[in-house]
């Protein structure tokens, strides 16, 4: 999609798509022998037109229901005149209606908007982020600085500096940039330092029943200690696969050395478009506790959250180390840790996780029944969770898993 710096680039593509249909559009309904009106939006005629050729090119029509409230509560919103439905209008032309009709509403949102490269906005809405305006595409959507493919569409939007308009806009830009760059990964997705650890990406992601059969033995029959479950996952690494989204790969790399100070006992990796997730893994015995009587945390999982701790402090000074000579890249001191300790329900591992919630950030902690849960759920094609920097555990759809 081509992009503009000028907004009234933009706003004229919007316009034009809905004045009506394009030339060429009503060369074919004449050649066809279809009525269409001179101000019916071009995404309507296009559905209408593509309705009549389907027959001749072998095509089957949408038996859908059309979404006929949808449509009229956002022309209700806009304050349109309804859409000239009836019972024959397929699904297709409503939802081409209903395009058309959000195409009005971004149009709406840049002409008051104005978007121009460099402004400060803000994101509308309870997650309140500051931006800066990058470029516009012709549809409308506005882009961000910081790439990874941030932007919002207009309407969204509200202005917070411009400059040479607003005093602040220099130190508004200046804090923003700032963040980008302390929050934005370099990475390069077609680097060869992956190449490193090209032998530790799974083939699949889904474990077998094998792997789960025995993790099971082990949590109900063995004494509960670490090193069976460390050999374990080195056997069968899939079994660390729901810890991370990775599209595009999925990497469990055992007992990594951290310089020669520390060995991190899994460090996982997930590939997927926005770029890398990393997550770093301390693996404790199921032996242990995870909460005191007193609803604190143990020593056990204490000693694990400093384990994960002093592997970042590492990183802080050693990230280009571990990037280029490890290939661990795209890895930071940012990269979230989990910690796999004891046996517990999901009650009890939520207590855990808000015990640690009001002492550390972005490490979350789960027990081996939630790695044996997490394990089924995803060989059964299930909804498993995976683990995330603020420490919470948000539902992806298995199939964003099964891709990698």
């Amino acid at each position: 999609m081509s992009e503009t710096k000028d907004w009234r680039g933009a706003a004229e593509s919007l316009e034009a798509t809905l004045a009506g249909p394009t030339e060429e559009q009503l060369h074919v309904a004449e050649a066809l022998g279809v009525t269409i009106s001179d101000d019916l939006p071009a995404l309507v005629a296009a559905a209408i037109l593509s309705e009549r050729v389907a027959p001749a090119l072998m095509r089957s029509t949408s038996d859908r229901e059309p979404n006929l409230e949808a449509l009229r509560q956002l022309e209700a919103a806009l304050g349109l005149v309804a859409a000239p439905i009836t019972e024959e209008t397929s699904a297709d032309v409503v939802s081409a209606w209903i395009q058309s009709r959000y195409m009005e509403k971004r149009l709406r949102g840049i002409r008051e908007l104005q978007p121009q490269s460099g402004d400060v906005v803000r994101l509308i809405g309870p997650r309140p982020n500051l931006m800066i305006i990058s470029s516009v595409d012709r549809r409308g959507r506005i882009h961000m600085k910081g790439g990874r493919g941030l932007g919002a569409w207009p309407d969204n939007l509200h202005l917070v500096a411009r400059e040479g308009v607003h005093e602040n806009h220099a130190d508004l830009a200046i804090e923003v940039m700032n963040h980008i760059r302390n929050s934005k990964t370099d990475y390069d997705p077609n680097s060869s330092l992956l190449d490193k650890i090209a032998k530790y990406r799974l083939d699949r992601v889904r474990p077998n029943g094998l792997a789960l059969q025995e993790l099971e033995d082990i949590l109900d029959g063995g004494d509960g200690s670490e090193g069976p479950l460390q050999r374990l996952i080195e056997r069968h690494p899939q079994l660390l696969a729901s810890t991370v989204i990775g599209n595009n790969g999925t990497y469990v790399i055992p007992q990594k050395a951290l310089g020669s100070e520390f060995r991190a006992d899994f460090i996982v990796l997930g590939i997927n478009s926005t770029g890398p997730e990393w997550v770093l893994v301390e693996i404790e015995a199921s032996k242990h506790n995870l909460l005191n009587r007193d609803d604190s945390l143990t020593g056990a999982v204490r000693h694990a959250v400093g384990q994960i701790q002093d592997w970042r402090e590492w990183l802080t000074n050693n990230v280009s180390y571990a990037q280029q000579q490890l290939g661990l890249h795209g890895l930071t001191n940012r990269a979230p840790g989990l910690v796999i300790i004891g046996r517990a329900e999901p009650t009890m591992e939520r207590g855990t996780a808000r015990s640690l919630a009001r002492e550390q950030q972005g490490i979350s902690i789960h027990s081996w029944d939630w790695i044996l849960r997490q394990g089924k759920q995803l060989a059964d094609g299930a909804f498993p969770t995976a683990v995330y920097a603020d420490g919470v555990s948000l539902e992806r759809s298995v199939e964003e898993l099964l891709k990698a």
